[in-house]
């Protein structure tokens, strides 16, 4: 299977969907759940409403007002926000489920969590657990 790539003409970037981030198998990356038009809107909507820092930027999935669940981690829990990775600064995106527990550089800055809060996404609390890496119910 080929990587297949969106291109959004009218943001100026391109969207890689990586086959390894669709792979229950994998030991070693969380993985989607959600469907691959889902994964392109979620990126879409992080990049439009400027979600990001540099060349990182996270999303999420809202449903009638509330986060779903887009991906498992290694561990197999649950995760709810995803990381969106320009890994080489030519606008040529990547994105997989964050872990922000075990991995504090998937935690959202606190400009882009403060940005959710605010727009009734996450509440104060939530986003304090998430700065500091402690599980909280999203």
């Amino acid at each position: 299977m080929k990587t297949k790539i969106i291109e959004f003409e009218d943001l100026g970037c391109k969207y890689l969907l990586l086959k390894h981030h669709r792979k229950a198998k994998s030991k070693e990356k969380s993985f989607w759940t959600i469907s691959e038009k889902i994964e392109i809107h979620i990126f879409q909507n992080s990049y439009e409403k400027n979600w990001k820092d540099n060349n990182v930027a996270w999303g999420i999935f809202l449903e009638k007002g509330r986060m779903n669940q887009i991906g498992l981690l290694v561990n197999k829990t649950a995760s709810y926000i995803a990381k969106f990775i320009d890994g080489n600064s030519k606008e040529e995106w990547h994105g997989y489920p964050a872990d922000i527990i075990g991995n504090r550089q998937d935690v959202p800055n606190t400009k882009i969590l403060q940005n959710w809060c605010e727009h009734k996404i996450i509440r104060k609390h939530q986003m304090m657990k998430i700065k500091r890496g402690i599980k909280c119910n999203l």
